[in-house]
Parts: C-alpha cells; sequence; structure tokens
C-alpha cells in the first residue's frame, strides 16, 4: 500500500473519491425543466409585439401574453432553483475528485469553485474559471492531456448575457406608459435574456456530461487496479 505526500494511501485516496452521472443527470433534468418554462415565456414575449396594449391596465387586464409569461414563470422558477442546488453539488464533488486525484489544474478550492456564484463582481469571471478548471482537470486525470472546449466560455458568456438583460427588463417593466411602447420595447430585452437563457442551458449540459463520464471512467479503472 503506497503512502502519498498528504498521508493519504493509494488505495484510500481513490475511495475518497465519488461517481458523478447521478449528479449529472439531476442537473440535466433540471436545467431541461428550466428551458421549457424558459420556452413557455418566449412564446408569451413573443406575442408581445402583435398584442395591441391600447386601454392596458396592467393592474386589471391579463393578455394572451401574459398568461404564457405566468405558465413559464411557474415552471422556470423551481426548476431554476432545483438546478442551483444540483449544479453546486455537481461542480463541488467535480472539484474534490480532482483535488483528491492531485489535479494540476484544479487550483480553486470545492468550496469556492461554488461560493463564487454568490460573490458580486468576482462572479463575472471566478466561475467561468471554476468549470474551466473542472473540464481540463477531469481530461488531465484520465489522459493527460488539456482539451480545449470553446463551449464553456460561450456558455458563460450568455450567462452573463442573461443576467444583465433580466436586469434590465424588470427595470423597465416598473416604467408606466405609454404600453404599446413600453411593453414592446421591454419585450425586446426579454427576448434577448430568454434565448440566450435556453442557448447557455444546452451548451453546458454536453460539457456536464462529459466531465461525469471522465471522472467515473476514472473511478472504474481505479477499481481494477
Amino acid at each position: 500500500m503506497t503512502e502519498l505526500s498528504n498521508g493519504i494511501s493509494e488505495p484510500n485516496k481513490a475511495a475518497l473519491a465519488k461517481p458523478l452521472m447521478a449528479r449529472f443527470k439531476w442537473v440535466r433534468a433540471l436545467f431541461y425543466a428550466s428551458a421549457v418554462g424558459n420556452f413557455i415565456m418566449l412564446i408569451g414575449v413573443v406575442l408581445v409585439f402583435s398584442t395591441d396594449f391600447s386601454g392596458y391596465n396592467p393592474d386589471v387586464d391579463i393578455t394572451t401574453s401574459d398568461m404564457f409569461v405566468g405558465i413559464g414563470a411557474l415552471l422556470y422558477l423551481p426548476a431554476f432553483l432545483g438546478s442551483v442546488v444540483a449544479f453546486s453539488m455537481f461542480s463541488y464533488r467535480a472539484m474534490k475528485n480532482l483535488h483528491i486525484w492531485e489535479s494540476r489544474s484544479a487550483e480553486m478550492s470545492p468550496g469556492w469553485a461554488v461560493g463564487w456564484y454568490f460573490v458580486p463582481i468576482a462572479n463575472l469571471w471566478k466561475p467561468y474559471q471554476a468549470m474551466e478548471q473542472i473540464w481540463d482537470g477531469s481530461n488531465e486525470v484520465v489522459s493527460g492531456k488539456l482539451i480545449s472546449n470553446s463551449k464553456i466560455g460561450l456558455w458563460w458568456a450568455l450567462w452573463i448575457v442573461t443576467s444583465i438583460a433580466s436586469r434590465i427588463s424588470d427595470g423597465m417593466s416598473k416604467m408606466d406608459g405609454p404600453w404599446n411602447i413600453v411593453l414592446k420595447q421591454a419585450a425586446v430585452v426579454d427576448l434577448i435574456a430568454v434565448l440566450s437563457s435556453i442557448v447557455a442551458i444546452f451548451l453546458i449540459v454536453p460539457t456536464l456530461k462529459m466531465i461525469a463520464e471522465r471522472q467515473d471512467g476514472k473511478l472504474q479503472s481505479e477499481s481494477f487496479e
């Protein structure tokens, strides 16, 4: 039984790492559920452009657009909150495994791989660095090679666009009429936010799957050593 520099024996060290696929499946399901909610809201946003808001009273009137947006939001919100928890658990465990395997790419701690998402200003770039380290490390521990993945950068850029557009839209929705102008201008911003969110989901899910497959593959290979 070989002792490592940190005092953990090789067999015991391997036993500390845990599989990711089950966590990935939860992330994928919740991400896709939020994408469905976003798509329903997208229908409502598109309907805004063909709706006549003359005489519209936001405190009383409910349009077809409002109904689609409301139904979509009811699905999106719980799915999004669930995906935050599932994605955090996935990211923590993925980075934790890399530290156990002493990956040179895993420079960030498992806790900060999750924590940076909730730190203002730093959350503009630190989460991207965390995901890039997880991707690089997962490839490194399997093949010893670093494989570039431009989807990670595009995913994070789209997520930033989603966040900014959502905040702009929230501000615009508090403006007073004329509603034919205000609501349709806000709908343009909503369209950007919803579309970028949907595309971001479909970019990151395959990347997370490959991370899970690589790390779980290493775990399986270790079990036969």
